[in-house]
């Protein structure tokens, strides 16, 4: 199997093994955002394709808002394109398995050029939609008038995490997406290295997400995280 350079192509860190099979895309995740909370379970279950299972880690549900940057994002054999190829994205997401495989679920996902919404909507089914973003050292601020998407964090930087506790592995080590499309499940599946985590201090955050019966608003995070990135090899869309 022809494999990309710099992505560490073992197993290690993995619940199940990446796919044996050539991969069909590359992209890198840069200074990423991740916010965490804990959500109601049986809500959470009402938003949920009732073929995916809920995973929830000591009895709680999660939700999850991950702003964060998109580089480089290519598929095999073929050269970037610009309007393709860096753009940021906000997704809001929560934990599910199917017939035993781990993986996420996403509610929305929001990206600031026109063309990756179009390429992702057509090629994998997930729920992507155009939204004005940007960000800064220290900063990052996105909004859709259209969707009544809202969200603000100014935040600095704390000491790397040098020991994931389960709940951070939990939540950060997902290698599978699942999509509803045309009645049925589907996965893609993807492989980096295990999240190398940073504490994050949150200064600021003003948000705006209804998400189902849920409302992300001014509410702090129950969990924060912050990572420089990492580099991400990903499978065709594969019915589950």
């Amino acid at each position: 199997m022809d494999k990309l350079p710099d992505i560490p192509w073992t197993n290690t860190g993995r619940p199940f093994d990446y796919p044996n099979k050539p991969y069909a895309g590359y992209q890198e995740w840069h200074d990423v955002i991740m916010l965490h909370w804990k959500a109601d379970t049986a809500l959470i279950r009402k938003m949920v394709p009732q073929e995916l299972e809920l995973d929830t880690f000591n009895g709680n549900a999660w939700i999850s808002i991950i702003p964060f940057t998109v580089r480089n994002l290519h598929p095999r054999g073929l050269p970037k394109i610009k309007a393709l190829s860096h753009f940021h994205e906000i997704n809001v997401r929560t934990y599910v398995t199917y017939k035993g495989i781990p993986g996420i679920y996403f509610f929305s996902l929001e990206a600031s050029k026109q063309m990756p919404v179009i390429a992702a909507r057509l090629t994998t089914g997930l729920p992507y939609v155009k939204s004005d973003i940007w960000r800064e050292e220290g900063m990052y601020s996105g909004s859709s008038q259209k969707y009544g998407f809202q969200f603000y964090i100014n935040y600095k930087l704390g000491d790397p995490l040098i020991n994931k506790d389960n709940l951070d592995t939990w939540l950060a080590d997902r290698f599978r997406l699942y999509v509803k499309t045309s009645g049925h499940i589907s996965a893609i599946d993807i492989h980096h290295h295990p999240w190398p985590l940073v504490k994050l201090v949150n200064r600021y955050i003003k948000l705006n997400y209804m998400v189902g019966g849920i409302t992300l608003s001014k509410q702090s995070p129950d969990l924060l995280h912050f990572s420089h990135g990492v580099k991400v090899a990903t499978w065709r869309k594969k019915r589950a």
